[in-house]
């Protein structure tokens, strides 16, 4: 028998979601769940055929609900619910090349005029993740206190992710200590960023990202950018040191600041009030490179609503030597960040995303 696991905190959108998927397969055994913590626990418990989990659960997020079965190795076919806002779909996004995970639009008005769509999709998606055997067999999933891998199974697998790690990490052209990318993103970002980054060259720089996305999100972020980046991409760690042609994204819900110790970068993470209602901020992460090592800095303004990194920008250009790149208005989701800066007239120059990276290793082969 099919075993679906449904996760929201909505009784009757949880009624509504069985109802529909009663539809795709008539022998099934539905498990429910209201938060995501329970949700990880009743998958590793029970190893549905199918996952439906919404994006903003309570305890876990739909999203760390993922990345936390990702992380124990855990094989799964999952559908993934968010709302129609551009932020859902940036959050989507993170996962669209993986074949394992579908996103459906829930309508506002569950039972309104959306309802058939949704309807449609729902059942639709769910077809096709049962029916599909490329992905998500539970006999083959992996777990930290379950099945074993053999030894030298698991020490060819480390080499190569050593070797990976190695590639990633060596810069083919020498690294300059006090130069550094700063780049700030919002809505719109996450595709932005994995257009841009992947098209960057090694260059022998540290990059840090501020890109708004709430708590858990960015993981999935990092490890989607990573997959086709030239450049090692994670989230950043508290503490850790800053390496040229690595990539540190500011972790979901949390601030990132750059700080110099017997000159060298360090990550600061930390959880202070939002700045601005924004947390990360990029205006704390450009203001904080003020008082670094670093001489020279090139900052990236990509699209996003509101004027989050104009402030930052202006301010260390006072202490600085800045160049400033913005993304191109006929690029942007929203225009709302680079025209800030443009307005602001602190940019130096304006490109459309897929010109961003050349002009940034313009920009650093030029200082």
């Amino acid at each position: 028998m099919t075993k679906i696991l449904v996760a929201h905190d909505a009784a009757l959108v949880r009624k509504a979601i069985c109802d529909i998927i009663s539809e795709s397969t008539t022998k099934y055994e539905v498990i429910t769940c209201s938060d995501g913590e329970d949700a990880v626990n009743k998958v590793i418990a029970e190893r549905p055929d199918l996952i439906v989990v919404n994006m903003y659960l309570p305890r876990l997020n739909g999203i760390e609900v993922l990345n936390t079965l990702t992380k124990r190795g855990s094989r799964y076919k999952a559908i993934l619910l968010g709302s129609e806002t551009q932020e859902d779909k940036d959050a989507a996004s993170i996962f669209s090349n993986r074949k394992d995970i579908a996103f459906v639009v829930v309508p506002f008005h569950i039972f309104g005029s959306g309802h058939r769509k949704f309807r449609e999709e729902l059942s639709s998606e769910a077809k096709k993740m049962l029916n599909s055997s490329a992905i998500g067999l539970w006999n083959n999933s992996v777990y930290e206190n379950d099945v074993k891998k053999p030894s030298n199974e698991v020490n060819s697998m480390e080499m190569k992710a050593a070797s990976k790690e190695l590639q990633k990490a060596t810069p083919i052209v020498p690294g300059n200590s006090k130069r550094i990318l700063a780049i700030a993103s919002s809505t719109g970002g996450p595709q932005a960023l994995h257009v841009m980054i992947k098209m960057l060259p090694v260059l022998g720089v540290p990059v840090v990202i501020v890109q708004h996305m709430p708590k858990g999100f960015t993981f999935s972020l990092a490890e989607r950018i990573d997959s086709e980046s030239k450049l090692r991409v994670k989230e950043a760690v508290d503490g850790e040191e800053l390496l040229p042609n690595i990539v540190y994204l500011a972790p979901g819900g949390r601030h990132l600041e750059v700080v110099s110790r017997n000159g060298k970068g360090y990550a600061r993470v930390f959880d202070d009030p939002p700045v601005n209602s924004l947390r990360p901020c990029a205006d704390v992460m450009f203001n904080s490179l003020a008082k670094t090592h670093y001489d020279n800095i090139v900052c990236v303004v990509l699209t996003g609503m509101g004027r989050d990194g104009t402030d930052g920008i202006t301010y260390l250009k006072k202490h600085k030597s800045v160049r400033v790149i913005t993304q191109s208005k006929e690029t942007c989701v929203v225009y709302g960040m680079p025209k800030a800066a443009d307005q602001a007239g602190i940019t130096d120059v304006s490109a459309p995303i897929d010109k961003v990276a050349d002009a940034i290793r313009k920009e650093l082969e030029g200082k």
